[in-house]
């Protein structure tokens, strides 16, 4: 039997919007201290097990245990959780839940009241109070890392987040101009993590006060975690120890055969690898309508630099085709950041960006460039370097040259050089605002440091609503427009996570909501 997890965009929609209406939904209702994040199965669950995954131990040379440096972004996600856990969590429907937090209170527009459980420690024995949520949060902030933590994650508008010790157990975060909707949200994503100040990237056994320790730990070859008793949710964590077989995202036979030979209970591939499985041995496809796969135009020199050219690049993709080419259907088609159905798509633009072989001819020619050609960067995994191919045989068709230029080292190789061209942003979750990070802010993805005054206005005005709200919406479809009007950004596919894992060893009731990688919810998974 397959396991097709299917995530409702509804419920990452009402994820903020819970939160922003005063936010009660994120503070604990019956005040159970001990209250799982998740619900646990019904069945007898074996909690001794050990469970071995495929992970990359080498993140294409990012690998970092500090969030706050580096640029792993969210394909690290699920490993810092596992570690240092977080002080609020997303529930499998998309809600806020409290972890390490009790509860997470908007006070009003610019202020945030955090409270945090009583009686945690640090794998150390060390107390985890207010003051470790402070020392962790302001590291955070002063790092500005946009890349992993959010654009707006240290302040707006020259103004800095800042965080206060009300007492022992409580800390107060500051936010400016009016932005606190938004920031309640990053408790729940990486910006929630608190890391010890001082953590290497390359520490050889970090310290958290999360649900695993690191128990092993050599660079690029090994990790072991065991369960750490003293995490406040211990006892409702169903695996005793994780081992990982590292498994470069690129080479996805080698996850493949990890699972094949029995060294991993669960790996990460792609879509090339689901004709492998048989047996016991089972699929796992998690969509997510947050995962967009685009591409991105430097557009500050040429030919890029023109409207009509990036406007015929969208429309002579032929999303459809890539979709059932390169990820086996389990994708679905995009022409606007959001998925058709979704109130932040806009019904006015519609698939104004979707593929029109005839009108990319005409885009063509409107551009007045005669052989328009560019270069084409690609991310050595995440399938990039097959959709790169697909994509320039399209583009092909309508007179424009791609050259193909895939890097072992993306982030040093393209992004840090901000080089003329184009690529294509795996599927990676980008939930909510963070979509526009292609398109505005001062970050690595939004190549070539474009700026557009209207959309820094409308992503500023974003932050400080609810996304329940008629505003919210008025907002997107406004944004929704400009990037079409300008072909900003050319949304490609709202694509899934690929995996298989063995039935006959664990039992998978749910994975991790979040990251890159296929990895078993700790809370409702076991082994057998």
């Amino acid at each position: 039997m397959k396991l097709r997890q299917r995530r409702s965009f509804r419920a990452f929609v009402a994820l903020v919007a819970a939160a922003a209406l005063l936010a009660t939904a994120c503070s604990s209702d019956d005040g159970d201290e001990g209250s799982s994040p998740t619900t646990q199965p019904t069945e007898a669950v074996n909690r001794d097990g050990t469970l071995s995954m495929g992970y990359d131990l080498i993140q294409n040379g990012q690998w970092s245990w500090n969030p706050a440096v580096g640029s792993s972004g969210t394909s690290m996600d699920p490993m810092w959780y596992l570690v240092y856990g977080r002080l609020m969590r997303k529930a499998p429907d998309g809600t806020l839940t409290p972890d390490q937090a009790e509860s997470a209170e908007i006070v009003d527009a610019n202020t945030i009241e955090v409270k945090i459980r009583p009686d945690q420690t640090w794998q150390d024995g060390a107390p985890f109070d207010a003051d470790s949520v402070k020392a962790g949060l302001d590291s955070n902030i002063a790092s500005k890392n946009q890349g992993n933590l959010g654009a707006d994650y240290s302040g707006t508008g020259g103004a800095t987040v800042t965080v206060d010790v009300v007492d022992t157990l409580t800390v107060k975060i500051n936010v400016p101009n009016g932005a606190a909707p938004q920031w309640l949200e990053y408790l729940a994503d990486v910006g929630g993590t608190i890391v010890r100040p001082g953590t290497e990237p390359k520490s050889a056994a970090p310290v958290g006060a999360g649900p695993f320790k690191v128990s092993e730990y050599s660079p690029e070859t090994l990790l072991t975690l065991e369960r750490y008793d003293g995490f406040w949710n211990a006892e409702e964590v169903n695996f005793a120890k994780i081992g990982t077989v590292s498994t470069n995202q690129s080479q996805p036979q080698v996850a493949t055969a990890a699972l094949q030979s029995g060294q991993a209970d669960i790996v990460t591939f792609d879509t090339t690898q689901l004709s492998t499985l048989s047996g016991d041995l089972k699929e796992v496809v998690v969509s997510d309508p947050n995962r967009l796969v685009r591409m991105a135009f430097c557009k500050r020199d040429e030919p890029l630099s023109n409207v009509d050219l990036r406007t015929a690049i969208s429309l002579a993709i032929d999303r459809e085709a890539l979709n059932e080419a390169i990820y086996a259907g389990t994708g679905s088609p995009a022409t606007q950041f959001w998925p058709e159905g979704d109130r932040f798509y806009n019904p006015e633009v519609g698939d104004a960006m979707g593929y029109d072989l005839e009108g990319a001819k005409q885009a063509v020619a409107d551009s007045g460039i005669a052989n328009p050609t560019f270069d084409l960067y690609l991310l050595g995994s995440f399938n990039m370097p097959d959709v790169g191919t697909v994509v320039k045989e399209q583009l092909a068709q309508v007179g424009i040259t791609a050259n193909l230029i895939v890097t072992s080292n993306f982030v040093v190789e393209f992004l840090e050089p901000q080089k003329a061209g184009a690529t294509f942003f795996p599927p990676t979750p980008t939930p909510g605002s963070r979509r526009l990070q292609s398109v505005v802010g001062q970050n690595l993805g939004n190549l070539c440091g474009y700026v557009n005054p209207e959309l820094e206005r409308l992503a500023s005005e974003l932050s400080k609503v609810s996304t329940q709200s008629d505003e919210a919406q008025q907002i997107w479809w406004q944004i929704d427009q400009i990037v079409a009007d300008e072909a900003l950004v050319a949304p490609i596919l709202f694509a899934s996570i690929i995996g298989g894992y063995n039935e006959s060893d664990l039992v998978l009731n749910g994975t991790y909501n979040g990251g890159a990688w296929v990895i078993p919810d700790i809370y409702t998974s076991y082994m057998k």
